[in-house]
């Protein structure tokens, strides 16, 4: 497969793009090509392969490992075909204006675990971000599906895809946290990622933030309280807290939402009634056994929406 060089700038870097199987490869593939032809960047596509049998002992007339080359090698000309195709498609709907020839290149690691392979892959390439196909719901609590696995642990951001293509001039919606002191430098790079993808997509700009519910946040203080005024008022200093980082940051022409109650219930409700294409929203990542029982607001989000997601990490955690 065919290195690379990767720049320093964040949008210079490489996308990582998993591929489990041709089904859901070739839209986020498809995706990911949108990505890249707007950041000018370069492309890797990986894919996972792991067969259990391969490993078990062979018949004398089978050579150790011979079975996993085998293996290997037809996920490689598979991709290899794969690609081909997509770039192809690519081309076709390319205008003629767009000059840009997305570099792509390509690796099939044998791993039983996907997400630290993705993991080690992303560091070798130098991945800003990773795109792969959103896991099926799982239900349990001991173990978790493969993508809150790869949020926990990864340090690049990762969007996960639906079957959905983009429409044309989609709703992308970021979700920030204004009320916490230490989520500032994280509600700012969320902000700078989803003004990226909407302006890459001709897309409408939201913006939510939760706060809390009036009534059981002040709770029995003051039984003679107008909770109407005070939430009409919390109201307006959550907006206005979005105004000033909206401003600062120079985004414009965004649509501000602040609503009352839990954040995931927010935004699953918000994103619901927008039809949101593209959920932009942050994460601190959670490992060790407190990260076992008890997942963040991210994860807890990831289970109720039905779009595009796009996790961006804080930086400095673990």
């Amino acid at each position: 497969m065919t290195e690379h060089s990767v720049l320093t700038s964040m949008a210079a870097h490489t996308l990582l793009v998993v591929v489990h199987d041709l089904d859901d490869g070739e839209i986020v593939l498809d995706k990911a090509l949108q990505v890249a032809a707007s950041l000018k960047t370069s492309v890797h596509v990986l894919k996972v392969v792991f067969e259990p049998y391969a490993d078990f002992p062979m018949p004398e007339t089978i050579e150790t490992g011979q079975l996993r080359h085998l293996i290997l090698r037809d996920a490689e000309d598979t991709l290899l075909d794969f690609i081909a195709t997509a770039r192809a498609n690519t081309q076709a709907k390319s205008s003629a204006n767009d000059s840009h020839e997305i570099t792509i290149s390509s690796s099939v690691i044998w791993h039983k675990h996907d997400w630290q392979a993705i993991i080690d892959c992303a560091q070798k390439v130098q991945a800003s971000l990773i795109m792969k196909a959103m896991a099926p719901p799982h239900s349990g609590l001991i173990r978790k599906p493969e993508d809150w696995h790869l949020l926990r642990h990864c340090h690049q951001h990762v969007m996960l895809v639906t079957p959905a293509s983009w429409q044309s001039k989609p709703h992308v919606m970021a979700a920030i946290d204004v009320f916490t002191d230490d989520q500032a430098a994280l509600n700012t790079m969320i902000l700078k990622q989803a003004w990226q993808f909407a302006q890459m997509l001709d897309a409408e700009l939201h913006i939510v933030s939760a706060f809390p519910d009036i009534e059981r946040w002040l709770g029995p203080i003051s039984v003679t309280m107008d909770f109407h005024l005070a939430r009409k008022n919390m109201q307006l200093s959550t907006e206005s807290k979005i105004s000033k980082i909206t401003d600062e940051l120079g985004i414009i022409d965004a649509q501000i939402h602040a609503r009352e109650g839990e954040t995931p219930i927010v935004i699953e409700q918000l994103a619901r009634s927008l039809d949101t294409q593209l959920l932009v929203m942050g994460t601190v990542q959670n490992t060790g056994s407190k990260g076992m029982w008890l997942g963040n607001t991210s994860e807890q989000v990831l289970s109720r929406v039905h779009c595009d997601v796009a996790v961006i990490v804080a930086q400095g955690t673990p």
